[in-house]
């Protein structure tokens, strides 16, 4: 008859504690001084016929005084055995996950390579950026760009070492089309938030500028349809700066004036104001993530959902012994 055992007790078997196993010496050691008690040969077994040895020598009470000490001996065995704890199967957990989740809006237009942030904004944007995800621990995080058109880089996930690997290829350069359309990037990153029914959705906007009262007021009123939070990180200064091409030169408009494009900060926070949403300018330290991304940790019930996972945690068979 073949006995079949399951794979996943082969692959799986170990003890939880198997310094438990050390403590049956002692019943090995034991073993064999019983064994050898009855095996030594008396007198009476030289002198008497192996035949007749079982009518004249009566061995019952040995065995009967053996029997006790069997019992006792497997007794500790499966009590030494039960100690080291037997395992082979995992068991799921519930954990509880943050059903945050938010979108990285990141400006990759021309006014991006302005170098009034040292060495550049988009440099400076980008080192930010992976401040950002070093902190994204629980939730979904996706990443759009955008220039005069918008992609995303990254759905929502919960692999930001997959997006931070994309950081160092994000420039204005990479871009198909120039120009700056943050409407079509905002429509993005409300579909993907829709896509995964976030209830606990954030648009963190990373931009030099919108184009005037016009796109603020069409910004807002897309964001005011939804329930999601706008924050807006703005990078640059007002002051500007000129962009040097790749010849040296500085880039000029239709005109042939050169561009020092600015921070418009009074726009980016009457859009922050007008949605109920919260803006700060770029830091080098991380004062700005602290105020944008203060409450992420002040999640209610709610907002957690339990997910089962399997970690290491064990089911031990050994009080079943």
């Amino acid at each position: 008859m073949e006995i079949l055992i399951p794979t996943a007790l082969l692959e799986n078997f170990h003890f939880l504690r198997p310094i438990w196993l050390f403590a049956l010496i002692p019943a090995l050691i034991f073993v064999i001084a019983l064994w050898r008690v009855n095996t030594v040969v008396t007198a009476w077994d030289k002198a008497i016929d192996k035949s007749l040895l079982p009518f004249l020598l009566d061995r019952s009470k040995n065995a009967s005084q053996r029997t006790p000490l069997l019992l006792l001996l497997t007794a500790w065995t499966l009590s030494v055995v039960a100690m080291a704890g037997p395992v082979w199967e995992q068991l799921p957990q519930p954990v509880q996950k943050r059903e945050d989740a938010m979108v990285i809006v990141l400006d990759l237009s021309l006014s991006m390579f302005a170098p009034d942030h040292q060495p550049t904004r988009v440099d400076l944007a980008k080192r930010k950026l992976r401040d950002i995800l070093a902190l994204r621990e629980e939730g979904q995080t996706a990443l759009v760009v955008y220039a005069g058109d918008a992609h995303t880089v990254t759905p929502l996930t919960d692999d930001v070492v997959t997006i931070e690997s994309l950081v160092p290829s994000l420039s204005p350069n990479i871009m198909p089309l120039f120009g700056s359309n943050p409407v079509a990037a905002i429509d993005i990153a409300i579909g993907l938030l829709d896509d995964v029914e976030a209830t606990r959705g954030r648009i963190l906007l990373m931009t030099d500028g919108i184009n005037g009262f016009s796109e603020e007021q069409l910004l807002a009123n897309i964001i005011q349809e939804t329930d999601y939070e706008l924050l807006i990180m703005g990078i640059g200064t007002e002051e500007g700066a000129p962009i040097r091409t790749s010849d040296g030169s500085f880039l000029t408009d239709e005109t042939g004036a050169i561009v020092t494009p600015t921070l418009n900060r009074p726009v980016l926070q009457s859009l922050a104001n007008r949605t109920g949403g919260r803006y700060h300018d770029i830091q080098l330290a991380d004062s700005d993530l602290a105020f944008l991304l203060s409450n992420f940790d002040l999640l209610d019930n709610e907002e957690l959902t339990e997910v089962e996972e399997e970690f290491d945690v064990w089911y031990e068979f050994g009080p079943l012994l």
